[in-house]
């Protein structure tokens, strides 16, 4: 399996940083940027990066972070190639260990009657 995107981003993250500061303006920092890549990993959206990083939570904001006016609210090309194999490499882990996902699903369960004890 070839994957294009993680590639390039291992080989030359900071020609990605650059496009990025490009597209997305001067204010992005970063951290900023590679939170987006370490999102899309653990299974976050650009969605969620962009509305973090315009509307930072009070725990953000009291850690000293800023809101950001980003000229683009719309994933790159690259981006969207980056989100899609981190979603293929997680789909073929899933498929592929039937104990995780047992271990998972087990969990879940113990956590929505955790809830409901709790309301």
């Amino acid at each position: 399996m070839k994957l294009e995107a993680f590639e390039e981003y291992v080989k030359n993250p900071q020609k990605i940083f650059n496009e990025m500061t490009e597209y997305y303006g001067e204010e992005l920092q970063e951290h900023q940027k590679k939170w987006l890549f370490n999102l899309f990993i653990y299974g976050g959206s650009h969605k969620r990066w962009v509305k973090d990083s315009t509307e930072p939570s009070n725990e953000d904001l009291d850690k000293g972070y800023k809101p950001n006016q980003l000229l683009n609210t719309n994933p790159r090309e690259f981006e969207k190639k980056f989100k899609n194999e981190c979603d293929l490499v997680k789909k073929i882990i899933w498929d592929n260990n039937p104990d995780i996902k047992k271990a998972l699903e087990n969990d879940s369960k113990k956590v929505k009657n955790i809830n409901k004890k709790r309301t």
